[in-house]
């Protein structure tokens, strides 16, 4: 079996959008465990996750003879040797999240907590220990893959380390380059270190003179392997003796180096099959559908072995007349690919194109419609082409231009001649009394401005004084007036008669009051020793003497709207 160098490589996020791929390592984060820690004051132990809250059922385990109890059987030891939870002996997990049933728990205040790659857990490994080399010194555990490897196949393996934090600061700390994976058809277990060293050696090693040395962040190991058909398993760790593990302390102090050790977290395991390289999958950029009535075709690459969407669909191409997420997968044989595309629905709005929807002009007025920018194909109803058009006619006009997501958008503008405004008529010439005032009206028209030649812009205006009163009434294109004189006069004198005769026939039978303005007045009327024989507010020709004989009579007259008293005497003959 060929083994495999590999040049370290130094893990940075790049945020495209790629084909995604089938990880075949079970539990690659180490998130899915049946043991959760727990802690007191001197000592971390583990209880069952399942028991929520699991700290109120401690189980007080410290040692684990099988891993497979501690990871519900996604990795196990491949040599004979307990995890043992209180020191550094193998492989442990610790999460960033407190009481989290299934997931590893460190207490806050431990200071072995620090974030995770990916998720919540992650594995500690101890790749050097000057101090051991016959009992498990370093770091081994074995995984399980969720189907066989297929002969012939080519697969992408790949983890992540990191120094954990301040080890750096530490003298008998170390780094190396020593880290590697072999895969194998069935579970390994071997009661020596020797002996799984003699038996079991890496399919992929890191290069030796590229060292896991960068503080702060997790480094990526990774490689490519060939199957040989039927692997199942995998051991990740350092396959070399102590005397042949690669080194680099961080203090080059000699007294620590017996007490030299290397210790690493690692996370984010994976192991995916590699396309041919004439393969690629892509349904490209996330796009527009225009309309259901246009189904927007989505097509794979040619070349794969089978075809499924999530719409059911197993052909290589679908069309989809509806917005929403379609992910297709590709089988090549050793693997599948899938990619995803958003089809969004465009959004088409009222007056898109901003053209209107309704416009005024005059009669005889050319204007110029514009269509917004950025679309292209612009076409209007006349045939006229371009973002432009201009016309003298009244009428309705439609436009169409295709938008940069070659979607067709459509707008409507309906353009109205203006008319004239209605004719004015403020009334003929009139007479008013002094003091008084007339209210002259325009008339109610919609979409006019009135303009007076008192200064008055309203559609009314009350008219106090004599002289000319003039209103024009304008709109964009036309303008019509009218004008009234008011004419002013003393309303104040009351004519008031001296004599009248009511003997019915039918000539001044009543005692009649006169006035400019036709008011009403209030009448009292009294006999030649004082006494009041007739009473009447609001006068209007009542009084016609029934009852008392002919003779003389005084009357008072108060006007109370110019707030003045008329008294004398009259005379009734019958």
């Amino acid at each position: 079996m060929r083994k495999i160098l590999l040049v370290l490589i130094l893990f940075t996020y790049t945020l495209i959008k790629t084909r995604a791929q089938e990880n075949l390592i079970l539990n690659p984060s180490f998130e899915d465990m049946n043991w959760c820690w727990s802690y007191d004051t001197l000592h971390r132990h583990l209880d069952f996750c399942d028991l929520y809250p699991f700290y109120l059922t401690p189980k007080n385990k410290r040692v684990i003879q099988n891993l497979n109890e501690f990871s519900r059987g996604s990795y196990s030891l491949p040599i004979n040797s307990s995890v043992t939870f209180d020191g550094y002996s193998g492989p442990v997990t610790y999460s960033k999240l407190t009481f989290a049933p299934k997931k590893v728990y460190v207490p806050a205040g431990n200071g072995d907590i620090e974030p995770s790659k990916d998720k919540f857990a992650k594995a500690e490994f101890r790749l050097f220990n000057a101090l051991v080399d016959t009992i498990n010194p370093n770091s081994l555990l074995q995984g399980t893959f969720i189907k066989p490897l297929q002969k012939g196949c080519r697969y992408r393996f790949s983890s992540f380390l990191k120094i954990p934090n301040q080890l750096d600061k530490v003298a008998y700390m170390v780094t190396t380059s020593s880290f590697g994976v072999a895969f194998t058809n069935d579970s390994v277990y071997y009661p020596s270190i020797e002996e799984f060293r003699s038996k079991i050696k890496p399919d992929i090693e890191n290069d030796s003179a590229n060292f896991f040395d960068k503080v702060g962040s997790f480094m990526e190991f990774a490689g490519v392997y060939t199957a040989h058909g039927g692997e199942r398993y995998f051991t990740l760790g350092n396959f070399r003796s102590k005397d042949k593990t690669k080194i680099k302390p961080f203090f080059n102090d000699p007294q620590y180096a017996s007490n030299y050790v290397s210790d690493y977290y690692v996370d984010d395991l994976s192991l995916m099959a590699i396309p041919p390289d004439h393969l690629k999958l892509s349904l490209d950029k996330d796009t527009i559908l225009c309309s259901k009535d246009q189904p927007l075709k989505l097509a794979a690459q040619r070349g794969f072995d089978s075809y499924k969407w999530n719409t059911g669909d197993t052909g290589r191409t679908i069309s989809v007349s509806k917005a929403g997420t379609y992910i297709v997968q590709a089988d090549f044989g050793c693997g599948v690919l899938s990619d995803t595309i958003v089809v969004k629905a465009y959004p088409y709005k009222k007056n898109q194109l901003q053209i209107g929807e309704q416009l005024q002009k005059c009669p005889e007025e050319q204007i110029t419609l514009k269509a917004a920018n950025g679309y292209s194909a612009y076409t209007w109803s006349n045939g006229q082409t371009g973002a432009e058009l201009s016309t003298s006619q009244e009428g309705m006009y439609i436009i169409q231009a295709t938008s940069p997501e070659a979607c067709l958008v459509r707008d409507t503008v309906q353009i109205f001649n203006i008319s004239p405004p209605k004719a004015v008529y403020l009334g003929k010439d009139t007479v008013i009394c002094l003091g008084k005032s007339i209210l002259l009206d325009a008339g109610n028209q919609n979409t006019v401005s009135f303009v007076w030649n008192k200064g008055s812009r309203s559609q009314t205006m009350e008219a106090k004084e004599a002289g000319n009163y003039s209103v024009s009434v304008s709109n964009k294109c036309f303008q019509v007036s009218d004008t009234i004189e008011v004419i002013t006069k003393d309303c104040s004198p009351i004519f008031i008669p001296n004599v009248f005769t009511p003997n019915g026939d039918g000539q001044n039978d009543s005692f009649k009051i006169r006035t400019e303005d036709n008011r009403t007045v209030n009448l009292d009327v009294y006999n030649r020793w004082g006494d009041k024989i007739y009473s009447h507010s609001n006068y209007s020709d009542h009084w016609t003497a029934d009852g008392i004989p002919d003779g003389m009579y005084f009357y008072q007259i108060t006007d109370t709207e110019y707030a003045k008293t008329e008294k004398g005497w009259l005379q009734v003959i019958r």
